[in-house]
Order: structure tokens, then sequence, then C-alpha cells
């Protein structure tokens, strides 16, 4: 009694205007955070000390309806085009959604591309000296509780479930075990289906992922001319 409860905060700050567009707190909730962010998503981890378990939470944003937006006249003459204004512009909606996870995380990354086609995968060090590639569309807030509708299935959402499941086949290091990793970094090839990814720490580890596999590449089992 008597001592404060531990709180974990997120603040997503809009670094040009100066505002603060969502705080998210988590009680009952630790360090250490990891924390990676890509396009319009934010995912990070903590330790629930309410479930006695780490937890994964996203956030999303997303743009307001298209026909709230206002057209303003370009500089070019008689040309309507739409502009964006960081310092007028509307504050996103934004979606959240958390997720207990079956251990400690080292690290937090995410695959790039060079056009940004292939579906994403979230990457984490474990604290087990392993890399794992979870596919994005497990951690998409939108994930539906309940029978999902005719709109989810179209959209692919996956049902929610309140677990990450963590299967062999998405473990990148494979049989390799990675020390005490610190950061995760990856970065694009030539092709759309393929990126490196390096991760450091007391060891190094480099690897190469496909998400979304070799939809670019020709199979072995083509008939091409040698």
């Amino acid at each position: 009694e008597g001592e404060s409860t531990p709180v974990v905060t997120v603040y997503l700050l809009d670094t040009v205007s100066g505002k603060i567009h969502a705080r998210v707190t988590h009680e009952d909730a630790k360090g250490p955070v990891r924390l990676v962010q890509s396009e319009n998503f934010v995912v990070y981890s903590y330790f629930s000390e309410h479930t006695k378990s780490y937890e994964v939470s996203v956030m999303e944003l997303y743009e307001d309806r298209a026909d709230e937006w206002v057209p303003w006249l370009s500089s070019r003459e008689g040309e309507v085009v739409e502009s964006f204004d960081s310092f007028n512009s509307p504050i996103p909606r934004i979606l959240s959604q958390a997720y207990v996870f079956p251990g400690a995380i080292r690290a937090l990354g995410v695959t790039t591309t060079a056009k940004g086609i292939t579906a994403k995968q979230i990457l984490i060090g474990l604290a087990s000296n392993r890399l794992l590639g979870v596919d994005r569309r497990l951690l998409d807030p939108r994930r539906p509780v309940g029978t999902p509708t005719a709109f989810d299935k179209e959209e692919g959402l996956v049902p929610y479930s309140p677990r990450l499941p963590v299967q062999p086949k998405s473990v990148l290091s494979y049989n390799q075990t990675i020390h005490r990793t610190r950061a995760i970094a990856s970065s694009p090839t030539g092709l759309e289906s393929t990126c490196m990814i390096f991760t450091y720490g007391l060891d190094l580890f480099f690897t190469h992922a496909t998400p979304s596999m070799t939809y670019d590449q020709l199979g072995d089992e083509f008939n091409k001319v040698n």
C-alpha cells in the first residue's frame, strides 16, 4: 500500500503541428516498452501486471470520410486538386486492439519492400533468442469480435483472438540462436516480394523474408530454355 500503480502511456504526436492525436494509458503495466511505427500504424509491447503476461498493442490511423475533405485551388489556373495541411487537418480516426503474447520481447521491427505492395510482417526479437515474423493481419485493430460480417470477409479480416499465436513456421531464425537482440533493421531488394532483415545485439544475424511468398519469381518447375 502507498505505492503508485505502474502505468505505461503512449502518445501519438503530430511532429509538424505539435498536436497530440491520441493518448493511451495502460494501467498496471510496466516496461521495458518496445515500439515500431510504419505507414499508418504503431505496434508496441509491455508487461501487464494485471494479467501477469506480456501484451502487444496496435494503433492504426485512418482518414475521415472522403466527403469531409475540402478541395483547394492549386497554383495552376483552373485546376482543382485536394491538398493536405497538417496545421488545419482533421484529427484522424484511431482504432486500437491489444493481444496477449506468450513471451518477453527484446526488439520490434517491420518488413520493408521497394513499392510497399507486399503484405507486411511485424518482426519480433524474442528473449528466447529467436526472431519471429508475425503476419500484419493478426495485428489489425479492425479484427471483428464475434461472427465476421460480409464486409469483414471481403476485407480479409481475421476474427479476433486475445492471444497472438506463435507458429514454428513463423520463426525466421530457423535453428539459429540470436543472443540479446537490441534492434531489427529491414531493407528492400530489387524484388518486391523479398526484403532483407538484419538484427544486432550480442549476436549479428542476417536473413531474408518473403511475407507474401515469391509471387514475382519463376519456380524451378517453370518450363524455360536454359
